[in-house]
Protein backbone atom coordinates (compact mmCIF):
# COMPACT_ATOMS: atom_id res chain seq x y z
CA UNK A 1 0.00 0.00 0.00
CA UNK A 2 2.74 2.25 0.78
CA UNK A 3 4.51 1.68 -2.59
CA UNK A 4 1.60 2.59 -4.41
CA UNK A 5 0.69 5.83 -2.68
CA UNK A 6 4.84 6.43 -2.99
CA UNK A 7 4.15 5.89 -6.99
CA UNK A 8 1.19 8.16 -7.21
CA UNK A 9 2.83 11.04 -5.43
CA UNK A 10 5.69 10.57 -7.44
CA UNK A 11 3.32 10.25 -10.57
CA UNK A 12 1.64 13.52 -9.55
CA UNK A 13 4.77 15.41 -8.79
CA UNK A 14 6.41 14.36 -12.38
CA UNK A 15 2.64 15.79 -14.06
CA UNK A 16 2.91 19.20 -11.92
CA UNK A 17 6.28 19.49 -13.37
CA UNK A 18 5.65 18.99 -16.97
CA UNK A 19 2.31 21.53 -16.74
CA UNK A 20 5.21 23.73 -15.12
CA UNK A 21 7.11 23.77 -18.38
CA UNK A 22 4.60 23.78 -20.60
CA UNK A 23 3.89 27.28 -20.12
CA UNK A 24 7.45 28.06 -22.20
CA UNK A 25 6.35 31.33 -24.25
CA UNK A 26 7.02 30.98 -27.79
CA UNK A 27 9.44 33.38 -29.11
CA UNK A 28 7.53 36.89 -31.51
CA UNK A 29 8.42 35.48 -34.47
CA UNK A 30 7.38 32.48 -34.56
CA UNK A 31 3.86 33.24 -32.62
CA UNK A 32 3.27 35.74 -35.25
CA UNK A 33 3.63 33.23 -38.00
CA UNK A 34 1.62 30.79 -36.12
CA UNK A 35 -1.56 33.40 -35.58
CA UNK A 36 -1.29 34.54 -39.47
CA UNK A 37 -1.22 31.01 -40.71
CA UNK A 38 -3.76 30.91 -38.44
CA UNK A 39 -5.41 33.59 -40.13
CA UNK A 40 -5.00 32.39 -43.59
CA UNK A 41 -6.31 28.82 -42.74
CA UNK A 42 -9.47 30.56 -41.51
CA UNK A 43 -9.84 32.33 -45.29
CA UNK A 44 -9.59 29.21 -46.88
CA UNK A 45 -12.49 27.61 -44.83
CA UNK A 46 -14.41 30.70 -45.90
CA UNK A 47 -13.97 29.78 -49.56
CA UNK A 48 -14.51 26.19 -49.59
CA UNK A 49 -17.50 26.08 -47.45
CA UNK A 50 -19.60 27.03 -50.20
CA UNK A 51 -17.97 25.19 -52.78
CA UNK A 52 -18.23 21.88 -50.27
CA UNK A 53 -21.96 22.92 -50.06
CA UNK A 54 -22.60 23.52 -53.80
CA UNK A 55 -20.78 20.15 -54.75
CA UNK A 56 -22.99 18.35 -52.54
CA UNK A 57 -26.24 19.44 -53.29
CA UNK A 58 -24.83 18.70 -57.06
CA UNK A 59 -24.21 15.10 -56.21
CA UNK A 60 -28.06 14.70 -54.57
CA UNK A 61 -29.40 16.57 -57.75
CA UNK A 62 -27.64 14.21 -60.21
CA UNK A 63 -28.50 11.13 -57.67
CA UNK A 64 -32.44 12.13 -57.73
CA UNK A 65 -32.25 12.90 -61.43
CA UNK A 66 -30.59 9.13 -62.10
CA UNK A 67 -33.16 7.76 -59.76
CA UNK A 68 -36.38 9.13 -61.89
CA UNK A 69 -34.90 8.42 -64.76
CA UNK A 70 -34.39 4.85 -64.45
CA UNK A 71 -38.25 4.72 -62.53
CA UNK A 72 -39.19 6.44 -66.80
CA UNK A 73 -37.34 3.97 -68.60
Amino acid sequence: MKQQLAFLVALATTFVSAAASAAYVLPAPVATALSDMGAAWGLIEAQIWPILATVVIGFFVIKMFKKGANKVG
